[in-house]
């Protein structure tokens, strides 16, 4: 004989949720049901299955909303303004200005060249310069000089940290075309887990750290499905930790259907699924109902019984109790 109950005894009522919320907070997360089993004469208490996607995390970042947060935009430091002010010769800035103008990749890097080459510049400032020409090869499409330009400057040496996180992030984009899911799954995923413990506010390196988890699926096939939701939730609200705004998922999910060429919402591919997850994930966080409810019905015209589908589907289900 089996009961269950939401609570009955204290001891189904801890101080603490399984998702690790406070239970003090009247807007906290509802536990999962308890089970008692009786065996005979007695009653066995069995602790309710553990939710996989972090509770905590998603009240806080509903909570939280759409504000400023420390994560900034911009392709390098300086664009997010992740550097202290920084005086410039008023000839490199003549250059830069002049070099981003450009629509001649030739003309541009040689006006970089030049700025490099001024006097007065310490090592901050070349790394800046070089960063700027790696990021000037790249909007050219011109990946064999960007990567040129990485092999041949070596490391930064002495500089801040955003400035690191630009060059890992950098060389992940270079290595992009050709990248098996093997690389992907390890060399690529490092280099970006990397860049953002070195700036934790470049946004860019968040979105890709969620890309990388897709291009790398197939070199995990033996991952469990708990391992995996709870492995790519992560990841997600990584991103959503930026700012939970309602333009978010849309951004995303652009992002990774170009990156994995299969537009649409979620696709029809092997990685449908997975989308329509993360997509009612953000949803959630950005209280975007209607978005949130096209991905579980997504997931429920894919569903088989005991299948992954379904345990998503309970998963973003109950994130109802978090609201």
């Amino acid at each position: 004989m089996v009961v269950t109950v939401a609570a009955v005894v204290s001891i189904a009522t801890a101080a603490v949720a399984n998702d690790g919320c406070a239970r003090s907070d009247p807007a906290g997360a509802v536990a999962p049901a308890a089970t008692w089993t009786r065996h005979g004469l007695e009653w066995v208490w069995s602790a309710p299955a553990p939710h996989i996607v972090d509770r905590c995390r998603v009240r806080e970042q509903r909570e939280a909303g759409c504000q400023e947060g420390d994560v900034r935009f911009g392709d390098t430091a300086a664009m997010r303004g992740a550097l202290d002010d920084i005086d410039w010769p008023p000839n490199v800035r003549r250059m830069m200005s002049a070099a981003a103008l450009s629509d001649v990749p030739e003309q541009a890097y040689a006006l970089i060249d030049a700025a490099l080459h001024s006097e007065g510049l310490d090592g901050t400032h070349r790394a800046i310069l070089l960063n700027e020409k790696i990021l000037t090869a790249l909007q050219f499409r011109d990946t064999s000089a960007a990567k040129r330009v990485l092999e041949e400057s070596g490391p930064p040496g002495d500089v801040p940290a955003a400035l690191l996180s630009d060059r890992l992030f950098f060389r992940v984009l270079v290595a992009e075309d050709g990248a098996t899911p093997r690389d992907w799954a390890s060399v690529l995923d490092e280099l970006l887990t990397e860049a953002l413990q070195k700036d934790p506010s470049h946004f860019s390196v968040r979105v890709w750290r969620l890309l990388a988890w897709f291009k790398g699926r197939a070199a995990r096939s033996e991952d469990s499905c708990p391992g995996a939701i709870r492995a790519l939730s992560t990841r997600a609200l990584d991103v959503s930790q930026a700012s939970a705004c309602p333009l978010l998922v849309g951004h995303v999910d652009h992002v990774i259907a170009r990156r994995l060429e299969s537009p649409g919402l979620a696709g029809s591919g092997p990685d449908a699924s997975w989308r329509s997850f993360v997509t009612g994930l953000l949803a959630h966080v950005t209280r975007n109902r209607p978005v949130e409810a096209a991905a579980l019905g997504d997931l429920a015209r894919r569903a088989r019984a005991g299948s992954c589908e379904e345990l998503m589907i309970r998963e973003l289900a109950t994130l109802g109790e978090t609201r």
